[in-house]
């Protein structure tokens, strides 16, 4: 018996915001968190991503939360349908939260048709290349991950594409709610004036050199070596220490896009003779790793 296939072409939304589209992908590292989950409007192509420890109900149900939360209280936008595939393990659970607390409704895909949920694999797999030719230009470690794919998802919607008529999907879900306000400066382009070569050397300085401490000790080193790793906002960029393995955001940053790292952190060691690592550690603003919601402690910590 031959198999029949149905392919009906699935109408795309004449709005923002109505549907969204979720997909996974799971990577292993260092961070705590063990799959990435990549939202796509459908509209636009515009991605948010969230990663987590697990794909549990509770801690999916968190994140869409969140996410729902933030765009009703910033855009005044309520979702009607988010599309998956059948890699939620409890779907009825976070069904139920999503049409008895929100009034959207979950449409899972069939069994072993990934196709009907497209347009996230699609998005899903160009930042998972993105941020694997991004690792390898830049000589990355691998436990960075996290913060790879961040700036895989920040770079993708501020790309232009062919689909859009060359518009970003940044740009293109932004004027939508700009026109359906009536604000009078309608385009919503992205700022990419402070976009640098992935992974390039910066130097940044200390927080004793910002908060003017110690400034009797005129010949210790007021900055630090590292690496750009990705934007928190558009005047603050997340570098990675080599020293002390942590990420850093920061805005007072100068580029060198000529030189990336070399993978050797020697040469770092000899360029601050003067600063131990314990120094280093102690004098600048570390912050560990925040993407990953906790689900034991309640907490999260900028899943946008």
């Amino acid at each position: 018996m031959k198999r029949q296939v149905h392919r009906q072409r699935r109408v795309p939304p004449e709005k923002a915001g109505i549907r969204l589209a979720i997909d996974f992908h799971d990577i292993s590292g260092d961070s705590g968190c063990t799959s990435a989950m990549l939202v796509t409007e459908s509209y636009s192509g515009y991605i948010w991503d969230y990663y987590l420890p697990d794909r549990t109900a509770p801690t999916l149900i968190y994140a869409l939360e969140h996410l729902l939360r933030t765009l009703e209280r910033q855009l005044q936008c309520r979702p009607e349908v988010i599309e998956c595939d059948n890699e939620i393990p409890d779907s009825r659970q976070v069904s139920d939260f999503l049409s008895i607390k929100n009034g959207m409704r979950l449409e899972p895909s069939a069994p072993y048709a990934q196709s009907q949920n497209g347009g996230a694999e699609r998005s899903g797999g160009v930042i998972k290349e993105k941020a694997r030719a991004m690792r390898i230009g830049a000589k990355l470690p691998s436990f960075l991950w996290v913060e790879i794919w961040r700036a895989a998802v920040y770079l993708y919607n501020r790309t232009p594409k062919y689909i859009y008529n060359w518009k970003t999907p940044y740009e293109r879900f932004y004027t939508y709610f700009a026109i359906r306000d009536g604000v009078v400066v309608t385009e919503r382009k992205p700022d990419q004036t402070h976009l640098r070569v992935y992974g390039c050397k910066t130097f940044a300085m200390t927080t004793d050199a910002l908060k003017k401490k110690n400034r009797r000790q005129r010949l210790n080193p007021r900055g630090w070596i590292g690496y750009l790793v990705g934007y928190s906002l558009t005047n603050i960029y997340r570098v990675w220490n080599p020293l002390t393995n942590k990420v850093i955001s920061t805005k007072d940053v100068i580029f060198n896009e000529k030189e990336t790292f070399s993978g050797d952190v020697q040469h770092l060691k000899d360029d601050l003779k003067e600063l131990s690592k314990e120094e280093l550690k102690s004098s600048t603003h570390v912050t560990d790793s925040p993407w990953c919601y906790d689900w034991s402690r309640n907490s999260a910590v900028r899943l946008l």
